[in-house]
């Protein structure tokens, strides 16, 4: 187990290196020049010159990318060029209000849709089955936007129930959250119902049948259990698609979370930022799919013990 553990952590490093040098060279290659954009269009060229010399723009690539690396390593990624704060600490102030945004639609996927799909998998063809598969081509049918959108229609302009945007109570976490949520619970349903029905029909759930073990408790007990890799798997990767697709939602709710950060500062050629919210994301994404990883040895004896 040591030996996975170290093996993982390892590539998890890589990976993040690779990510940062990406980001790097992308943001050196994207057309426009950030100086220029951080002057204005009318500044004149001795003011742009001066500019990039500061921001050290006018060094060579190589040059930018040995002082680009000793800031990483120090946790230093220069000052915001449009807030003129700290590019890391803004992205540490917006990721929270990601985090609970994600949280919540994880639970509403993974909670809800497992339950669903459990239910569809213990009485196939039954009521909650087909309820379950209307429900989860539904979800898949339409485009979040388009569900936001009918979301902040109905619920907050028509009945008034919940608010349309912003930050705020519990109540402001609802539209969002439910619109993130909704797509990715709808696989989830398909998930869970077909790896229960794989699980329910083993050799394994037969015997605990014969031996006289009550169903709930084969169900939850054991079969949920052997269903629960692939699923775990999918959890997983819905919650690293929340904490880093869900700038659409950030948009249409106005929610200030680090997504949004992100589009605006690509936007207004702010690479500061776009490093330091790069940066950050992926050591998250990656501890996220290392945690996975090793709560597989934990459900798996299989994987613990090879």
């Amino acid at each position: 187990m040591a030996r996975y553990v170290v093996s993982r952590v390892l590539q998890a490093i890589i990976v993040v290196w690779i990510v940062t040098t990406l980001v790097f060279v992308l943001v050196r290659l994207t057309p426009g020049d950030a100086a220029q954009v951080l002057a204005g269009p009318s500044a004149p060229q001795e003011e742009i010159d001066a500019l990039r010399k500061e921001l050290g723009l006018d060094q060579s690539l190589g040059s930018q990318y040995v002082d680009y690396m000793s800031r990483v390593v120090r946790g230093d990624f220069r000052d915001s060029l449009r807030f003129h704060e700290s590019a890391m600490g803004l992205m540490l102030d917006r990721f929270p209000n990601t985090l609970k945004l994600a949280g919540i639609a994880l639970v509403i996927s993974v909670g809800l849709g497992g339950l669903i799909g459990v239910g569809s998998a213990i009485h196939p063809g039954g009521l909650v089955d087909r309820g379950g598969k209307f429900f989860a081509i539904l979800g898949q049918s339409m485009p979040t936007f388009w569900i936001g959108l009918l979301g902040i229609l109905i619920f907050a302009v028509k009945l008034g129930w919940l608010p349309a945007a912003g930050p705020g109570d519990w109540k402001h976490y609802i539209l969002p959250s439910a619109t993130l949520g909704w797509f990715s619970m709808a696989a989830m349903v398909r998930l869970t119902r077909s790896a229960m029905l794989d699980v329910l029909e083993s050799d394994s759930v037969k015997f605990l049948r014969i031996k006289g073990l009550r169903e709930r408790e084969i169900i939850f007990k054991h079969a949920l259990r052997n269903a629960s890799i692939p699923i775990l798997t999918l959890a997983g990767l819905q919650f690293v698609a929340f904490l880093s697709g869900s700038v659409i939602i950030e948009t249409i709710f106005g929610w200030p979370g680090s997504g949004r950060l992100m589009v605006e500062s690509v936007t207004a050629r702010d690479y500061t930022v776009v490093q330091a919210g790069t940066f950050f994301i992926s050591i998250v994404l990656v501890l996220v799919n290392l945690v996975i990883d090793l709560t597989y040895g934990f459900i798996d004896p299989r994987i613990r013990f090879g």
